[in-house]
């Protein structure tokens, strides 16, 4: 698929304003009558109310589009999100996807909240205990680096001084970058 055909497919979904309001709402997963989504939009439009014939227009368009399903029960017709659409699936994961850019709904940039020392002795001692077994009660730091921890190298061995200093851990004096679990 070519960036072109992306761009359209994007513009037909989301490039208009009521059309967008009609597919947030059908994101949610759910089936909804055009009554149900004549509501919802129109709680959104300051000027004049949406008519009926309108919504059902831009829904036949999303559905001619392959972005929208059409169900009729009895004299109700109820219309679902395409699921099947490699667009649509697309875009729902990036909304699912987790936020790693500590930005908020607003688009300002919130800082990072750093833990304490404190905190990081306890995660990094969970990481110990997660990695030692009762045979074994040996580790590098490499070893807690791979379960997963955002920690810094330099912040790691500031912590695993500090757990030697309060007699957690100690260094293994025949093999150089070992440290050894001590029980308690």
């Amino acid at each position: 698929m070519d960036v072109r055909k992306k761009h359209r497919e994007f513009c037909d979904l989301l490039g208009n304003n009521l059309r967008s309001k009609i597919v947030v709402k059908l994101l949610d997963g759910a089936e909804f009558t055009s009554d149900e989504l004549l509501v919802y939009v129109n709680k959104f439009n300051l000027e004049d109310d949406y008519k009926k014939s309108i919504i059902n227009k831009n829904l036949t368009g999303l559905k001619d589009l392959g972005f929208a399903h059409k169900r009729k029960d009895g004299h109700k017709t109820f219309w679902t999100i395409n699921q099947k659409n490699k667009f649509i699936s697309n875009l729902i994961k990036l909304m699912r996807a987790p936020k790693n850019d500590n930005t908020n709904f607003d688009g300002i940039k919130e800082k990072k909240k750093n833990k304490t020392t404190d905190e990081w002795s306890e995660i990094v001692m969970e990481k110990i205990n997660s990695i030692v077994t009762s045979r074994d009660l040996s580790f590098t730091p490499k070893n807690i680096l791979e379960t997963g921890i955002d920690i810094s190298n330099q912040r790691l061995y500031q912590i695993l001084i500090r757990l030697m200093s309060e007699d957690k851990i100690t260094k293994r004096k025949d093999i150089d970058g070992e440290y050894i679990l001590i029980l308690e």
